[in-house]
């Protein structure tokens, strides 16, 4: 049921006021994203880029790719926004951003090899809260309930 939900809501976020993304993204550039980051995007993650790419949910905006040019790529591709996070504010490196929560923090995937049918969760990290531990806490929500559920919010439902 949640992915047929995923699905819906990855088919119907371009119709959501205020929504835009980048388009589509190919298969080789998600593979030079994860040997880049070394790390791999969850399954429902990695649908999204190929789906929609990167932009905006409404209010929400989501990091993906945008092209090979990582280094100069800026907001809102997803590995330089990581890279940068790597370098200036000790983000670990199984992590990748791919969210700004609005509030001094930021959501991110955990990129690690992952067992089953379970995707990792998102989980919130705060450059300056968890800079001395880096000690990142799994949320309640992999990417696609967080996806459905931002989905949701911006069409006014629940």
């Amino acid at each position: 049921m949640l992915m047929a939900a995923f699905l819906n809501a990855l088919n119907g976020a371009p119709t959501v006021p205020g929504s835009f993304f980048v388009g589509p993204r190919a298969e080789r550039l998600i593979y030079l994203a994860e040997q880049r980051l070394g790390v791999v995007l969850p399954e429902s993650y990695r649908e999204f880029v190929r789906k929609l790419g990167a932009g905006n949910l409404g209010g929400q905006e989501i990091f993906g790719l945008i092209d090979e040019n990582f280094s100069e790529a800026g907001v809102p591709d997803m590995v330089w926004v990581t890279l940068k996070a790597r370098a200036e504010w000790r983000l670990p490196p199984k992590y990748m951003v791919i969210n700004f929560d609005g509030m001094g923090g930021y959501l991110v995937l955990n990129g690690s090899p992952h067992q089953g049918e379970n995707e990792p969760k998102v989980a919130s990290w705060n450059p300056i809260l968890n800079a001395s531990t880096m000690q990142l806490e799994d949320g309640e929500l992999d990417f696609a309930s967080t996806f459905v559920k931002w989905f949701n919010e911006e069409r006014g439902g629940s």
